[in-house]
């Protein structure tokens, strides 16, 4: 948890999980307009932007790059993360 600045108390420290990162990155290249992911998940539309633009560049730049290896190895880092500090995945209608 980290401390709220404004309120002298403990704040909520969450992250999207890979899946709903993914899930946006799928929904925007279905044509969903940034607006209505954000509305779907609960999250600014600066971070749904910001979502698309993190998986772009994995698919497009980074993997073809380093590897689908590389790619693996990040999502068992990202899984000991997790163990740390859960991911809050926003929305209500995620499967």
């Amino acid at each position: 948890m980290t401390v709220d600045p404004w309120n002298k108390g403990k704040g909520i420290s969450a992250s999207l999980s890979p899946r709903a990162v993914d899930t946006i990155y799928e929904l925007y290249l279905q044509g969903w307009t940034v607006r209505d992911i954000s509305k779907r998940f609960g999250i600014l539309p600066a971070r749904t932007k910001f979502c698309v633009w993190v998986r772009a560049q994995l698919y497009h730049e980074i993997i073809p790059k380093l590897g689908v290896k590389f790619y693996l190895r990040a999502l068992r880092y990202e899984q000991r993360y997790n163990e740390n500090q859960k991911f809050c995945d926003y929305g209500l209608d995620i499967p």
